[in-house]
């Protein structure tokens, strides 16, 4: 869920805290969701003064990366509900 961008990490921490994930398995997974985002980011902070056009290449990746699986979540939730009428 933390790397969906629709969603807050304080929305995602509260519901966690109502659920009944263990701290282990949250902190888990919300190291294995924020690492990525997070090396991106710096990648791209790090970049954006030598090679704006290499920012924006990474900014662009990190866009796709995100939307695509966002995208094709929405695109099989049409298809079965298609399916289904």
């Amino acid at each position: 869920m933390r790397l969906i961008p629709l969603f807050h990490f304080d929305w995602v921490s509260y519901a966690a805290g109502l659920s009944r994930i263990s701290l282990l398995s949250f902190a888990t997974a919300t190291l294995i969701g924020m690492t990525p985002p997070v090396i991106a980011i710096v990648a791209v902070g790090d970049s954006l003064a030598d090679s704006p056009l290499r920012a924006a290449s990474i900014f662009g990746a990190l866009i796709l990366l995100t939307l695509t699986p966002l995208a094709y979540w929405l695109w099989r939730r049409r298809r079965s509900a298609a399916a289904s009428v």
